[in-house]
């Protein structure tokens, strides 16, 4: 019988943590628009709870008449901000990345 040895196809877990080093000076905090899309998300979410609460709520009360009045415009200017804030944050994004390597070249 032969003797079979056994050659790895990917490369040990130690070379690929190294293969792009990063190091601590370049980590960037969230910036701005991160934050804004982050909290109109929080808001869509308490939106839809609130929304999904008016159901069992009494249909007389005032918040509950305010919410189905203005609960989809609401939630169409939330996901507006969740799309805007987010597409402006990756660009961004996108474009101090792009400065960075550019700086290091």
């Amino acid at each position: 019988m032969k003797n079979l040895t056994v050659v790895p196809t990917t490369p040990p877990l130690e070379a690929a943590a190294t293969a792009v080093p990063v190091s601590a000076s370049e980590h960037q905090p969230p910036g701005l628009l991160f934050r804004l899309a982050a909290g109109a998300a929080l808001l869509f979410v308490i939106t839809i709870l609130a929304l999904i609460a008016t159901l069992f709520a009494d249909p007389a009360a005032p918040v509950n008449q305010w919410l189905n009045l203005w609960g989809s415009l609401l939630l169409i200017l939330e996901v507006a901000a969740i799309f805007g804030f987010g597409l402006g944050a990756m660009f961004r994004d996108q474009h101090q990345q792009h400065a960075a390597d550019d700086a290091r070249r």
